[in-house]
């Protein structure tokens, strides 16, 4: 059973989502009205009833890292959805919600979303040396829609951190975070950074772990070659220009997912489309030598 001890274990540790904030806002948010941009975590609890949760803007999305997997969802304001997206687009952020959503807020406030998760990847990665992927097609939500509602086919949304944001002197917002406790804590064991009361046993991935991942979608990206060049030279470039690459003629491509090389491959056409046949996979030792 998770102590208040233990929500002091968990809430240091998801400190690291309150530093990418708080790194991502002042570089989008440069306006006279965001000069003390502060993003901090307020209080933590256990929650059993979400329905009484829901308000503003609900965005949903999965995550994976190592075997282990998780969703989060967060709540926000619809003003302040609103405000930052007038700031985005050039206003001070003053009388900007008008009691709904248009589809400008909502795109800017996706997209804000977007770049702080991906921020959060990367520093995940440096402090932990471990990989956190974010769900590349997050859900949002907004409160007109039929399906507004927290909800995850996986995962129960069973604890819940408060957090503050806090824009200007007189702009201050709550905005939450729901997560699943138990893969919180299984991630930090993993980590070493949290020891739970009763002892984790160690299993193999099932073929049940493995397929609650289905629905986390990744980037997949494929790199015919590479190459430098003069800068003189690439301002010659025009159409019809041919551009040398180091790949030899009918050698494997490189494979990317989430940026990080994991297989070769060789280019095929299915159809009318290009398509890729796998050669290799690319073992985790030397996934990591890459990384």
């Amino acid at each position: 059973m998770t102590d208040t001890k233990s929500y002091d274990y968990i809430n240091n540790f998801l400190q690291i989502f309150a530093d990418s904030i708080n790194t991502t806002l002042p570089k989008n948010l440069d306006s006279e009205t965001c000069k003390k941009i502060k993003f901090s975590i307020d209080s933590s609890s256990k929650v059993q009833d979400t329905e009484s949760l829901k308000e503003g803007v609900i965005y949903q999305l999965d995550y994976a890292t190592g075997s282990r997997q998780g969703a989060l969802a967060v709540l926000i304001p619809e003003e302040l959805a609103a405000v930052v997206s007038d700031i985005l687009t050039g206003g001070n952020g003053e009388e900007a919600y008008k009691g709904s959503l248009g589809e400008i807020e909502t795109n800017s406030i996706s997209k804000m979303l977007e770049k702080i998760f991906r921020n959060m990847e990367e520093d995940f990665k440096r402090k932990y040396d471990y990989n956190l992927v974010f769900s590349a097609d997050p859900l949002l939500l907004l409160k007109e829609m039929p399906e507004y509602q927290i909800n995850s086919e996986n995962f129960s949304f069973n604890f819940l951190i408060n957090n503050i944001l806090t824009l200007s002197e007189d702009k201050e917002y709550k905005i939450s975070f729901l997560l699943n406790l138990q893969s919180v804590e299984s991630l930090m064991q993993d980590l070493g950074l949290y020891k739970s009361n009763v002892s984790a046993k160690k299993t193999d991935i099932s073929s049940l772990d493995v397929s609650r991942l289905a629905d986390v979608k990744i980037n997949i990206t494929a790199e015919l070659g590479r190459t430098r060049v003069p800068i003189k030279y690439a301002l010659e470039l025009a159409r019809g220009s041919l551009v040398g690459l180091d790949t030899l003629n009918n050698s494997d491509i490189k494979v990317f997912a989430n940026g990080i090389e994991f297989a070769h491959a060789q280019v095929v056409a299915v159809e009318d489309n290009f398509g890729l046949k796998i050669t290799k996979i690319i073992s985790a030792e030397e996934r990591l030598e890459h990384i």
